[in-house]
């Protein structure tokens, strides 16, 4: 008696508790390698789709250009038509990454990915591309610092939500019933 299977023994259950300890680890590293899937997916569509904003707002001042009275066509330059197509592009790559991340990991882990890191970026690009800088007061520098700062933040505080839970889950699906 005692063995495995054997009624009334306890080698089922120590069995069973081992198997189970086993599945769990197995789930939980399936679930933190989807989860770090889903954090670099949402990354990437984060820049693409903030280097398309940035593109758009080139193309805007084309225009701008273009239809302003006396302007220049502003789309007579093949570097008009590359900047249109990194605006495009930037879209594409980003909705392929959302959706690719979204097969791979749960939207509570890629979207805010998405959001915050599409908001820094822009910022920063926006900054660098326009040549801002320069223009920044004193007090301006450190709300766009504590901006970027809040937004990085809150992603980190995110991933770290997403690992308590994640071993939370994973306990639980260890724990003998």
């Amino acid at each position: 008696g005692g063995g495995v299977g054997s009624a009334g023994g306890g080698g089922g259950v120590r069995a069973s508790s081992a198997g189970a300890v086993l599945a769990g680890g197995a789930v939980g590293a399936g679930w933190r390698a989807r989860s770090a899937s889903g954090i670099a997916s949402g990354l990437v569509a984060g820049f693409c789709g903030a280097t398309s904003i940035s593109a758009s707002k080139l193309v805007w001042l084309l225009f701008a250009e273009t239809l302003r009275r006396g302007g220049d066509n502003g789309f007579a330059r093949l570097g008009s038509w590359v900047i249109g197509g990194v605006m495009a592009g930037g879209e594409a790559a980003m909705v392929a990454a959302l959706y690719l991340g979204l097969r791979r990991a749960e939207a509570s882990v890629v979207i805010p990915c998405y959001y915050g890191s599409m908001t820094v970026f822009a910022a920063v690009q926006g900054l660098l591309l326009f040549d801002l800088g320069p223009s920044l007061s004193a007090g301006g520098a450190a709300g766009f610092s504590c901006g970027i700062a809040l937004c990085v933040a809150s992603l980190g505080a995110i991933g770290a939500g997403r690992r308590r839970a994640e071993a939370s889950r994973a306990e639980s699906r260890a724990a003998p019933l």
